[in-house]
């Protein structure tokens, strides 16, 4: 009998929706399953080659110059020229802020909540989801003063000059 007569129709090598993974370790595969596949997980980020061999690079302005820095009160606007839709894939920080599909041109006025190092990706939108990179960049939000000052706007710092104070205070 052939292998494929003594499979049932019903098998499914893999439960719809998943796909397998194990961990390989000294004590044998551990950790043997399935894991979900999400089509909006986060798109891989691309290699030093494919970010210089994109077309349509994405660009942030400030009153049409390209900029890679901006302050609170300006306003910005992204754009991926000849795209209208794209899939963005955006952090701030570090810290994942959008990953999703994102119509572009698009405006916005900076706030100081927006103060940070954002890094961003762009793809192309292919059915409801991330397609092949566009291209990257990236761009500093800065505060009215300039730089970003984490250490005088440091609760430590606050706290230990109330301190010094009273303790010199009570100490006359």
């Amino acid at each position: 009998m052939p292998i494929t007569e003594a499979i049932p129709d019903d098998f499914e090598l893999w439960p719809t929706g998943t796909a397998p993974w194990f961990m390989p370790s000294v004590f044998g595969n551990v950790g043997e399953g399935f894991i979900p596949f999400d089509p909006f997980a986060a798109p891989p980020l691309p290699t030093i080659e494919e970010q210089s061999a994109a077309m349509a690079l994405p660009v942030f302005t400030v009153q049409g110059i390209p900029t890679t820095t901006a302050h609170v009160g300006d306003t910005i606007t992204f754009d991926v020229p000849g795209q209208s839709q794209i899939w963005l894939y955006q952090t701030k920080d570090g810290q994942l802020q959008w990953n999703a599909a994102y119509a572009v041109p698009s405006a916005y006025t900076l706030l100081p909540v927006d103060v940070g190092h954002y890094q961003t990706y762009a793809y192309q939108l292919q059915g409801g989801t991330y397609g092949a990179l566009l291209g990257t960049t990236s761009i500093d939000v800065l505060p009215l003063g300039g730089a970003i000052d984490t250490i005088t706007s440091s609760p430590l710092l606050l706290y230990g000059g109330l301190a010094l104070a009273a303790y010199l205070l009570l100490r006359r």
